[in-house]
């Protein structure tokens, strides 16, 4: 297939077919990724990880603890919706 033709692969597509093994909880990310590993709205996501410090500065550069994200998840901290980035949900009326 010639390069014209070739289809454009998406973002997370890309990084996925990239990676070479399973995440770990020591895996150190960008918040795109790991908006690419939640199926969500960057931005939405980018919002959750801030409100739950979730990011981290690395020589500049924001960074996220992948374990971090799923221990946060596991024990349902502060929760923003992952569809409108500033739609609040509380946590009374999530489940």
């Amino acid at each position: 297939m010639s390069t014209n033709t070739k289809r454009r692969m998406s973002c997370c597509r890309k990084l996925k077919e990239e990676r070479v093994r399973p995440l770990s909880s020591e895996d150190v990310l960008t918040p795109e990724e790991v908006a690419c590993e939640l199926k969500k709205n960057r931005s939405a996501v980018e919002s959750w990880l801030m409100q739950n410090n979730l990011i981290h500065r690395i020589l500049g550069s924001p960074r996220v603890i992948w374990g971090e994200v799923l221990a946060v998840i596991k024990k349902g901290g502060q929760s923003v919706s992952l569809d409108a980035p500033s739609k609040k949900i509380p946590l009374s009326k999530e489940f």
